[in-house]
């Protein structure tokens, strides 16, 4: 049976909330282009794209983040599509973060890294886990 975990509900939230900021900017600008509050200048069409990149950037971000999981076996961990037998996980990095920022660190015999964000769900059972099944645990606060 597997355990499976994904980033907390707040984290999530705040992913799609980011999304507001862009949105609000583009409708203002589109607003005050409408009423005439100012003209559309050089400058107008740089400052929109850069909210619609801006925007685009923080959806692909949200989707992505969004179905983010965990996956705990007595074989084999999975960090969002990868997945690593516990015996091919050579060492392991533990230390504080917060948010996205990675947590758990963990290096493959074939030097692929996985990484586990601060804001996962049970993260102090998957901590224990990972200090189970790694020889090579180092970690630092």
């Amino acid at each position: 049976m597997a355990d499976t975990f994904g980033l907390r509900k707040m984290s999530i939230f705040r992913l799609w909330w980011q999304l507001g900021y862009p949105v609000i900017g583009i409708g203002g600008a589109l607003w005050m282009l409408s009423s005439g509050l100012f003209e559309l200048q050089a400058w107008g069409p740089l400052a929109l794209g850069a909210l619609a990149i801006w925007g685009i950037y923080d959806l692909v971000k949200a989707i992505k983040w969004g179905g983010f999981r965990v996956e705990l076996t007595q074989e084999t961990i999975t960090v969002g599509n990868a997945t690593a037998q516990w015996a091919d996980i050579v060492s392991a990095k533990v230390e504080a973060a917060f948010g996205l920022d990675p947590a758990i660190t963990l290096v493959t015999k074939d030097g692929e890294e996985l990484k586990i964000p601060g804001d996962t769900d049970s993260l102090a059972y998957i901590t224990s886990q990972v200090e189970a099944n790694v020889t090579d645990v180092t970690k630092s606060t």
